[in-house]
């Protein structure tokens, strides 16, 4: 029965990740509009997640409107810092943070292993998805368990 289970999950992440290439193939190649059902896949570039998420890491995130976030969701969004002297290199930068703070027009977000908030406030049309899933972390359970 582990095999059955193991082997279907296999062949769902192939069926995933090969539509998820096919849809960055369609796209021109823009990783952040690829997507498969409304999920995507991140590659963590960074610390700023840590311990929960690692760099390296690949998440799987899914699409979501400003309205479906909420605080203490992990989100991916476009960084809007282009006016603030000193981080305009993170100007359409996707990250990967917390949220910690939410109103009617903007959130603020964090990273976990950051010792204060972002500086910049995420708005409505920022937002991209919510992480759902590490996968990195499922498919080292998976090869540890074969090991």
């Amino acid at each position: 029965m582990k095999k059955l289970l193991k082997a279907v999950f296999y062949t769902l992440c192939i069926l995933i990740i090969g539509s998820f290439l096919y849809s960055i193939i369609a796209n021109n190649f823009d990783f952040n509009k690829a997507s498969v059902l409304g999920y995507k896949i991140n590659h963590v570039m960074s610390g700023s997640m840590n311990p929960i998420i690692q760099t390296d890491d690949y998440i799987l995130s899914k699409s979501a409107n400003f309205n479906d976030i909420k605080v203490g969701d992990i989100i991916t969004y476009r960084c809007s810092a282009k006016d603030l002297e000193g981080y305009e290199k993170y100007q359409d930068e996707i990250i990967i943070h917390r949220v910690i703070e939410k109103n009617d027009d903007y959130l603020k977000t964090k990273g976990d292993a950051n010792e204060i908030a972002d500086p910049w406030n995420v708005h409505p049309n920022d937002v991209i998805s919510i992480a759902t899933y590490d996968l990195t972390k499922k498919i080292n359970l998976l090869n540890q368990k074969n090991n």
